[in-house]
């Protein structure tokens, strides 16, 4: 891969990153116990202009997740089996005690859509959904056992009432996430009442692979789940429906997320987005071609030439590695990361659909894209 110049390169490598819900400031961990925030400055793009303000220090080890909800609530987790919830007050950041009880490493953390709740994910076999006690003044937690392995990634329904979990286990699953006595209502999932139903008790079993669950995604909807796993392969399922899995040629995904409820964007080791379209109810990946925008030489469904043309391309590179041990000009590819892209989150939206998103990875680099350079 070619890296094309740019000058988004935020620290040495980038473990984890969420702009605030107005876009104007950004959290970054640089692969440390630490949190940067930065104002953008009108530049989400571009970190040339990004101005840094705050440096949060609390942890012991690596943050591994951050989150900012849209009650302006900045939450951070860490290889440290902590967690800290970061409010701005008074021109300060100011933490308040998460009471997370976790056995093990946290690996990632999302709020739930209307800010009162996140779950975490352990390397401890558990999501652990956290909500405010203000009998107790602090974060109070309750756990959804995965049986067998470590929790790679837990997302949240629309309604924040279920969460989907993926595990290193190789599988995935609905649980309940309603907490009685706090959630106004019990809601409900594909038509039935959660009313009277404990918290991790799994409502629906999704796909089945033999590699790692490492990405999770709700639809808009909440009618539709999507799973990437590590062998490359990624599993869309319906409410009541039998999961299909897509086998994506390249390199496996880490994340994934719906832009609508026909389209989604996966990331990965392939240093780029790589789209997935719903068409007449079937789901496709979208390739990118060599014009970079849709239509002609742009974004188009898999077809043989063009899995031809990458198996010629593949074989020419490593023949030209082989003679030169560097990379041949006719197989380089020009992306924006040049590194595994590790996180993806949306940065702006118009109702249901997300318009803008951004990615970051161990290149260290924040980069902003827009759905209709995906051709979606």
């Amino acid at each position: 891969h070619v890296l094309v110049a740019m000058s988004n390169r935020v620290a040495n490598c980038v473990s984890a990153h969420c702009f605030s819900p107005d876009g104007s400031q950004i959290a970054v961990s640089p692969n440390t116990e630490e949190v940067w925030i930065f104002d953008v400055n009108g530049t989400p793009g571009d970190c040339s202009g990004w101005k840094r303000t705050s440096v949060l220090s609390n942890h012991m080890q690596a943050v591994s997740g951050l989150d900012w909800s849209i009650n302006n609530q900045l939450v951070s987790v860490s290889h440290d089996r902590q967690a800290y919830v970061w409010s701005f007050v008074e021109g300060e950041w100011l933490e308040s005690l998460v009471e997370l009880r976790a056995g093990k490493a946290a690996v990632g953390v999302r709020w739930a859509p209307d800010g009162t709740k996140f779950v975490v994910s352990t390397s401890a076999r558990e999501a652990i959904v956290c909500f405010w006690s203000h009998d107790n003044a602090c974060w109070i937690s309750k756990k959804i056992v995965s049986p067998k392995a470590t929790v790679m990634d837990a997302c949240w329904h629309p309604s924040g009432h279920v969460v989907l979990v993926g595990g290193i286990d190789r599988r995935c699953f609905v649980g309940a996430a309603h907490i009685s006595g706090f959630d106004e209502t019990a809601g409900e999932f594909a038509g039935k009442s959660l009313e009277g139903v404990k918290i991790g008790e799994r409502l629906l079993e999704v796909g089945h692979s033999h590699a790692w669950a490492v990405g999770t995604a709700f639809s808009p909807t909440g009618k539709e789940v999507a799973v990437c796993y590590q062998d490359g392969t990624v599993a869309f399922q319906e409410e009541g429906g039998e999961s299909v899995t897509i086998r994506h040629r390249g390199l496996p995904f880490c994340k994934i997320m719906f832009v609508s409820a026909e389209a989604a964007v996966a990331v990965g080791f392939d240093y780029e987005p790589v789209a997935f379209v719903k068409t007449s109810g079937q789901w496709q990946i979208r390739e990118r071609g060599a014009g970079g925008k849709g239509g002609s030489g742009g974004y188009g469904q898999q077809s043989a030439q063009a899995e031809f043309t990458s198996f010629k391309d593949a074989k020419n590179m490593f023949q030209s590695k082989e003679r030169t041990g560097g990379e041949s000009s006719s197989s380089a590819k020009s992306t924006k990361h040049d590194n595994v892209i590790t996180q993806l989150h949306p940065f702006e939206t118009s109702g249901d659909r997300v318009i803008k998103f951004t990615t970051s990875g161990l290149d260290g680099r924040v980069v902003l894209w827009t759905a209709s350079e995906l051709g979606i």
